[in-house]
């Protein structure tokens, strides 16, 4: 509460698991490196038959790192016995809002005025973009064409709290664990559906009809679900479990395993069967093995991850994903041709150089929007919508 009455103090996100923060701002990078290259690539200006380019665009996977860090925190949240009955899924939905809403209505506004004037789709769209329908619509014609993963999320907040109250039906604790194990592993089964349906001569369709859509996207987040149940659960006997060397050697060899694949073996993130499977069910696999590691161990990479900085970063991370599409196009790109042209430095470099300016500049004006719209949200939420005996600082 102290930080929401400072004027120019972030009011930080809740700091239970250190290491999340920094592994959400290397997701952040990884979103805005693979928006720069694809914008350059569709300019011609970064050859698309380039390692560079197909190096950053086999990084995909950092997306579905925010789809599992959300199904798991607010799987947290919701087992916790103050979310339990209408009262707690009530509070949850008012958190939610106060939260996600209101910086989302401020930038989706500004660049609907920004990009005045709207086209007949554009405008026809609008209402959908407001709705959280940004992917149902025809993304080629909306503002916010990046805010499809808002979307997602914001279907699954809607559903996860009814979605748990079946789940905690199920009499025995192995019944739970299974049923979350098979809605998880049924989100490939559901992708290779409609992969079957789309023509093999409009690859393109992969985006709109299996990346996007919350039906075919739920099954990440649900492994995040799984691991806050487990972790709900079994947290002593993981801790315990994680404590042995082997074990966690074993744990980093997965890892790297897992996403080694998803950059090497070829075929993109909507590429055939390989690529069905990867979105969700290997990416879920990655991350659930990833994220236990983080939560329970203190070796150098956590330390690392659980720097103060990236607390501060992640804090601003929800300004920075919005923000920073249009600071690709204004100073990213421009940022490459510099590094890359002017300089005569590598393509890698120049890549690396126009990502840091995106991040850094989105960093800032997410600042500012920090102080101007989210903090006076966060002081309307805990204002009217805590509740007496609900804990002070969950996970946000």
């Amino acid at each position: 509460m102290t930080s929401h009455l400072t004027p120019f103090r972030l009011s930080l996100l809740a700091n239970h698991f250190p290491a999340l923060h920094g592994a959400r701002v290397l997701g952040i990078l990884s979103v805005i490196q693979i928006h720069v290259t694809f914008e350059l690539g569709a300019r011609g200006w970064l050859p698309i038959n380039s390692w560079v380019y197909n190096l950053s665009q086999h990084l995909w996977f950092g997306m579905d790192l925010f789809f599992f860090l959300s199904g798991f925190l607010i799987g947290t949240i919701l087992l916790l016995p103050e979310a339990e009955g209408t009262s707690g899924t009530l509070r949850f939905y008012g958190r939610r809002a106060f939260r996600i809403i209101p910086l989302y209505y401020v930038v989706l506004t500004a660049l609907v005025f920004y990009k005045q004037p709207l086209d007949a789709l554009q405008k026809s769209q609008l209402w959908r973009e407001y709705l959280y329908l940004t992917n149902y619509s025809d993304v080629k014609h909306v503002v916010m064409v990046w805010a499809w993963s808002l979307c997602v999320e914001e279907h699954f907040y809607f559903l996860i709290p009814l979605l748990l109250a079946l789940v905690k039906r199920v009499p025995s604790h192995r019944g739970r664990i299974t049923a979350l194990l098979l809605l998880w592993l049924s989100g490939g089964f559901v992708r290779t559906l409609v992969a079957r349906t789309i023509p093999s001569a409009r690859p393109e369709e992969g985006f709109v009809r299996i990346y996007i859509p919350s039906h075919t996207r739920y099954d990440i987040l649900l492994a995040g679900v799984l691991l806050a149940y487990l972790w709900h659960t079994e947290r002593s006997r993981i801790e315990a479990s994680m404590q042995k060397r082997w074990i966690q050697l074993a744990s980093l060899a997965l890892s790297v395993i897992v996403f080694g694949s998803l950059v090497l073996v070829p075929g993109s993130a909507l590429g055939g069967y390989w690529g069905v499977l990867a979105i969700g069910t290997v990416t879920g696999l990655g991350y659930l093995n990833l994220v236990t590691y983080l939560i329970t161990t203190k070796g150098l990479l956590v330390r690392f991850l659980g720097h103060r900085i990236f607390l501060s970063c992640a804090t601003l991370g929800y300004g920075v994903y919005l923000v920073h599409m249009p600071l690709v196009l204004a100073f990213g790109l421009p940022g490459f041709l510099y590094i890359a042209f002017a300089r005569a430095l590598p393509p890698l470099l120049a890549v690396a150089f126009a990502t840091l300016l995106v991040f850094g500049v989105s960093l800032a004006i997410a600042y500012v929007l920090h102080l101007v719209v989210e903090k006076p949200a966060l002081i309307a939420r805990d204002k009217f919508v805590a509740a007496k005996g609900a804990p002070r600082r969950l996970p946000q």
